[in-house]
């Protein structure tokens, strides 16, 4: 039995339960919806497997990018801010390629070209990734026969040019005459409001070289530790979901370990010291 809803989209979302099977697809006109649940129905009576997806509505990349957002709103997912501007992009530059025409050779292309534009290597990482999901989404969903393989190889030879490769870490830790500076000058602009902006041009005008506003969380979130909170207490603060992620700001500074723990301080102050020197 097929049944037919009409998306807030304007396309039509026809799914088909027969026999056991079900599979489900998306059209813009109702016409060519009912005839594709048709054709499914009558496959299913004749013991063929029923094919998931029209190859007349689903033949570029930016189809399958349409088709995902489709489903992701039939079932009030939302769509963060983050995605949709990748998914919007990737729509606009590979969104006309045929879906044959995604292989190897042109992700490895499209990797080249935005890298020249200025992407960086997690922001490249990220939008193969968005790629990969949308093609992993049509062939689990609706039976499209694809193969993310070419995705893979791609992300390999772009992570060889240095093209993808992970976030670099920062350890920098401001000097408490840093902070210093840093709060006189935000107490005395009494019209600050919206202080992240300013926080930047403010690092540069009082000449604190190599500080980025989010080396601050990163103090923040060392002088917890140091204060003598475990780790299971900070991350109900930072909102890190597990120690991987936390790991890296735990640069405990000597001087703090001996204020927390004054009965052992000393000895690891020292190994800590000693750690750091190596």
């Amino acid at each position: 039995m097929a049944t037919f809803s009409r998306l807030k989209s304007g396309s039509w979302r026809v799914q088909v339960r027969r026999k056991g099977k079900y599979v489900n697809d998306t059209f813009l006109r109702r016409k060519d919806a009912e005839e594709w649940a048709l054709e499914i129905e009558r496959r299913i009576d004749r013991g063929e497997p029923p094919l998931a997806v029209s190859s007349r509505e689903l033949r570029r990349f930016g189809d399958l990018v349409r088709l995902h957002r489709d489903d992701l709103q039939e079932v009030g997912k939302r769509i963060g801010r983050s995605k949709n501007a990748s998914l919007t992009f990737l729509e606009e530059r590979i969104g006309r390629l045929q879906l044959q025409e995604l292989d190897r050779d042109r992700l490895i292309q499209f990797g080249k070209e935005h890298a020249v534009e200025g992407a960086g290597p997690v922001t490249l990482g990220m939008d193969l990734g968005y790629v990969k999901t949308i093609l992993s989404h049509a062939a689990a969903v609706h039976g499209v026969p694809l193969s993310t393989e070419s995705i893979d190889l791609a992300r390999i030879a772009l992570g060889r040019l240095g093209l993808i490769g992970k976030r670099l870490e920062r350890d920098r830790r401001p000097t408490q005459d840093e902070l210093d500076r840093l709060i006189a000058a935000f107490e005395a602009n009494i019209r600050q409001q919206i202080p992240l902006g300013r926080i930047i041009r403010q690092c540069r005008d009082l000449k604190i070289e190599d500080l980025h506003f989010r080396n601050l969380r990163h103090e923040g979130t060392s002088r917890l530790f140091e204060a003598g909170f475990s780790i299971e207490q900070v991350t109900l603060v930072t909102g890190h979901r597990d120690w991987k992620m936390l790991r890296r700001y735990t640069h405990l500074k000597p001087e703090g370990l001996r204020k927390t723990h004054p009965q052992n301080g000393a000895s690891l102050a020292a190994t800590a010291a000693r750690a750091s020197s190596g």
